[in-house]
């Protein structure tokens, strides 16, 4: 059973929350400020005061731990306060229509008499409407595409761009857990990121479609870029983000971000960092390497990329860490007007203090998952500076556009 303690009882560095494990790569969902979700190596938690205390929701078996070769569930996603999908590496897909409560597995076809895919991806875009992507095992070696209408029950096969070849890091997709292959911003519109011979080595495509994934059309194409994540507004269709992962160098990654706010056709450069060691960062194929940075492009913050979250209309975090020369600190940028400008703040920090955002707390975060349920407030789930173990976590949070953070509970193993 999970045990709670008041955190305000807690002094910085003692667990507050006790589970059985987290992993490495946990992942957070809020919905409200008051009700959220972790998924790690062992199972689902939840909360209904903001992140102070929780309860196990579901609970892997021994079979799936070791399956899942102890990472666990790799994305969790809900839209509501009831329904949610999450995902296990092997090929579990679990879903919920009551908060959690009860979770149920879910399947399209070419899972549902078991395998092992290389990669799964799994947006799901209203509680009836949602998208399962899959490759290697018992899916096509290039992907198939699935979407349901009712939450599950059936399944459509859709098409996928003729010319793209899913992308993935040795291992599959779970090298990076909040790296997602495609979103829909619709059950209509979405995205999906592909490789594409006809982009330089090294490149990936943007493809986007306006009829659920019965047809695909190229929008960007991107040269020096390893990973690229899609993230959509499901606030406002026409809204959509790329966040496009480069080369690796010193503890660094390059990255850059793209936004369209007319469905894709025009997609713009908005962040872009240049990380020491990793080269130039990802930019479209047709623009040269000496034109970076692209105009109207901003500095990204920090060094390694964590993760682009879309926060309604034109507005997105971009948040990352810079673990090559800061000692657990975490980096924030938002923008309210689709990129054309940038706030940055440093965030959750030891060594920088009340910095612009920035607060000191006598400890650090290697920050892994963040969600935001608006603009303003916000949290970051991470590994604390000087841990004993990969499975013990900090969440931190923010209601002020993340100008200040506050320590919501600590995560450690069971004894």
């Amino acid at each position: 059973a999970t045990t709670t303690t008041n955190p305000s009882a807690i002094s910085l560095g003692s667990p507050v929350v006790s589970t059985e494990s987290l992993g490495p790569n946990p992942i957070v969902d809020f919905v409200s400020s008051k009700s959220g979700w972790i998924a790690g190596a062992n199972g689902i938690i939840h909360t209904t005061d903001g992140g102070a205390t929780w309860t196990n929701q579901f609970q892997m078996s021994g079979t799936q731990i070791q399956e899942s070769q102890g990472l666990g569930f790799t994305q969790l996603q809900f839209v509501d306060s009831l329904s949610g999908w999450a995902v296990e590496k092997p090929g579990l897909i679990l879903a919920t229509s009551n908060g959690g409560d009860n979770w149920n597995q879910i399947a399209p076809p070419a899972l549902a008499s078991g395998g092992t895919p290389s990669m799964i991806d799994a947006d799901l875009v209203n509680p009836t409407s949602g998208f399962i992507l899959c490759a290697g095992g018992p899916c096509a070696t290039n992907g198939q595409l699935y979407a349901t209408s009712d939450a599950g029950k059936s399944w459509a096969l859709e098409a996928l761009p003729i010319s793209a070849r899913l992308v993935t890091e040795t291992g599959g997709i779970s090298a990076m857990p909040d790296i997602s292959m495609f979103c829909f911003a619709s059950p209509t519109i979405g995205w999906i990121a592909g490789g594409n011979g006809t982009v330089a080595a090294g490149g990936l495509e943007i493809y986007g479609t306006a009829n659920g994934g019965k047809s695909w059309f190229g929008q960007l194409a991107l040269k020096q870029t390893r990973l690229a994540e899609p993230v959509c507004s499901t606030s406002d269709p026409s809204v959509a983000w790329v966040l496009a992962i480069g080369n690796a160098g010193m503890s660094q990654e390059s990255y850059s971000a793209f936004v369209t706010t007319d469905a894709g056709a025009n997609w713009k450069p908005s962040l872009e960092t240049y990380a020491a060691g990793a080269g130039y960062p990802p930019h479209p194929a047709s623009s040269p390497d000496s034109n970076i940075p692209a105009e109207g492009s901003h500095n990204g913050p920090g060094s390694s990329p964590i993760q682009l979250v879309d926060t309604g209309g034109q507005s997105a975090i971009m948040i990352a860490d810079r673990n090559a020369t800061d000692n657990g600190s975490v980096y924030v940028a938002y923008t309210s007007d689709a990129g054309t400008s940038w706030f940055p703040n440093t965030g959750y920090s030891p060594n920088l203090g009340n910095q612009v955002g920035g607060i000191q707390t006598g400890g650090g975060v290697f920050p892994i998952s963040a969600s935001f349920i608006s603009q303003s407030a916000g949290w970051i789930l991470g590994s604390p500076i000087g841990a004993t173990t990969q499975d013990s976590k900090v969440l931190i949070s923010t209601v002020d556009a993340t100008r200040t953070w506050k320590e919501v509970s600590r995560f450690a193993p069971q004894a």
